[in-house]
């Protein structure tokens, strides 16, 4: 569904169902300042979890997307050289 609406991230979606699977109390904002230095505190802290959810969501996607479109343009681009080298030796 997010690669249909570009305003609906993946990110934002997987964000969304961690928050709702595993709700925040208010003893994740009271300790957030002293679980963010260390990594494992990002992942014990429920506030933390979301933002590396999001964030590793949106950098996956991301790459998966713009990688998948970067390899076929490369391919296109070196069929289309090699379509065109026969032309232009015909040419000359």
């Amino acid at each position: 569904m997010t690669s249909l609406s570009p305003l609906i991230g993946a990110g934002y979606a997987c964000a969304f169902i961690q928050v709702m699977s595993s709700p925040l109390m208010v003893k994740e904002f009271e300790v957030v300042s002293k679980d963010i230095v260390p990594f494992k505190g990002w992942w014990h802290n429920k506030l933390l979890r979301i933002f590396l959810v999001f964030l590793l969501t949106t950098v996956g996607y991301t790459a998966w997307v713009h990688g998948s479109a970067a390899i076929e343009f490369s391919t296109l681009s070196s069929t289309k050289h090699k379509q065109q080298e026969p032309l232009s030796l015909l040419s000359q």
